[in-house]
């Protein structure tokens, strides 16, 4: 066998090594959100007594909570402030839990608006004013599976990758109400 023949077969090996990688990558990823969506789609119906139990209301849809508020200015929303992007707001949970003006939600970002379209990306998302204006602060996940915490001005938002189930909600929800506690023992 010649060196040739021998470099060819690792090269095509290597590619055939690196396909595989992805496409089980973006494979299993697929598998998270739906394994995300089916865990809502148990959780749902207890999700009105979840906000109840913490002071908060619930409603199914609310496209018009990002309306007026200026969130484009922060993550995640600033990521899909594109042209010709669609956002739905579900399971949409408000009052003043943690801080004033709670707002938990899951939010869905479409490259094609028809109702039937699937959604180019899906998180669950918390924010909320905050007890005095900060310094624009981008606090990154302590590891994976953890929410960011994003907040400029008088508001923060924190947000993980995936369909609102309720340990996200919990998740989320915790990670902001210690960053504004935070805020508000450092004023």
């Amino acid at each position: 066998m010649n060196a040739f023949l021998v470099v060819l077969i690792v090269v095509g090996a290597l590619v055939v090594l690196v396909v595989g990688a992805v496409v089980g990558f973006f494979g299993w990823t697929r598998w998270k959100v739906r394994q995300g969506l089916a865990t809502q789609r148990r959780e749902a119906p207890s999700f009105p007594a979840w906000g109840s139990e913490r002071g908060l209301t619930y409603a199914e849809r609310d496209d018009e909570l990002l309306l007026g508020k200026g969130l484009e200015a922060y993550n995640p929303f600033r990521f899909f402030a594109v042209p010709g992007a669609t956002f739905r707001v579900a399971h949409v949970f408000r009052g003043r839990d943690t801080a004033d003006d709670l707002a938990l939600f899951q939010f869905s970002a479409y490259a094609n608006p028809a109702p039937d379209a699937p959604a180019k990306g899906t998180l669950t998302v918390a924010t909320v004013r905050l007890p005095r204006p900060v310094e624009a602060a981008f606090l990154r996940p302590a590891a994976q599976g953890e929410p960011a915490v994003h907040a400029q001005g008088e508001r923060a938002t924190c947000y993980l990758n995936g369909p609102l189930t309720l340990e996200k909600a919990a998740a989320v929800r915790d990670r902001l109400a210690a960053y504004v506690e935070g805020v508000g023992r450092a004023a």
